[in-house]
């Protein structure tokens, strides 16, 4: 290959990434969306985001993004085939419901922050908190987005988010199990741990997007 066509080929690619880009600004234009409010859906830092519509050399989080924009991830990278806006309905992605985490377990939907989208996989009944603490990092950081299954049992190492039967607060920690006895743990020392208390399990942790610092 000569270098007249390491160039063309170069600039293709370049091209190719900046109609991607493009598209996305388009996008978020038109849902009145911020670039903020995406690199939080898809669970990177702000200047992440910026790197990848500036400078990646070729497209990354791709489903990720077409799942928080709603467009068919094909026509996003290339432009090309069908492009479906889920507000209109999409078999493909779901929708469920963002929630404050103190609300959970009180069947009370009325605080929904907002709806966010999910893998079409996932169960109808699964819901998401925002972590308003620093109680599990660094593995989870502040703001991160939490999914969650109420459907699943807990095995030993999950996370879960459940209340203490007596007060009612709701927490978010890793379970283990041992027998007869059960620890829910907190990352940072200096948040509370709990060994053998009555709790209610609210959800299994199926999925993270983290915020970065």
């Amino acid at each position: 290959m000569n270098l007249t066509t390491i160039f063309h080929a170069e600039a293709a690619r370049d091209d190719a990434h900046q109609e991607f880009s493009e598209r996305i600004f388009m996008l978020l234009k038109q849902q009145k969306r911020s670039k903020s409010w995406l690199a939080e859906q898809i669970g990177i830092s702000k200047q992440a985001l910026n790197y990848l519509l500036n400078r990646s050399a070729k497209p990354k989080f791709l489903n990720e993004i077409a799942t928080a924009l709603e467009v068919n991830p094909e026509w996003l990278k290339t432009g090309k085939g069908t492009f479906i806006n889920l507000t209109n309905g999409n078999p493909y992605i779901r929708k469920i419901p963002l929630l404050p985490m103190e609300t959970i377990g009180q069947n009370d939907n009325t605080q929904l922050i907002e709806p966010i989208t999910a893998d079409q996989s996932y169960p109808s009944s699964c819901f998401a908190v925002k972590l308003e603490n620093t109680s599990m990092e660094p593995t989870f950081n502040q703001g991160s987005i939490l999914i969650f299954d109420p459907g699943k049992n807990p095995r030993s190492g999950d996370f879960i988010i459940f209340s203490v039967e007596m007060t009612k607060q709701v927490f978010f920690r890793q379970y283990f199990c041992d027998g007869d006895d059960t620890h829910l743990k907190a990352a940072d020392v200096m948040y509370k741990n709990f060994k053998n208390e009555k709790i209610v399990v609210h959800g299994v942790l199926i999925e993270s997007r983290n915020k970065f610092k």
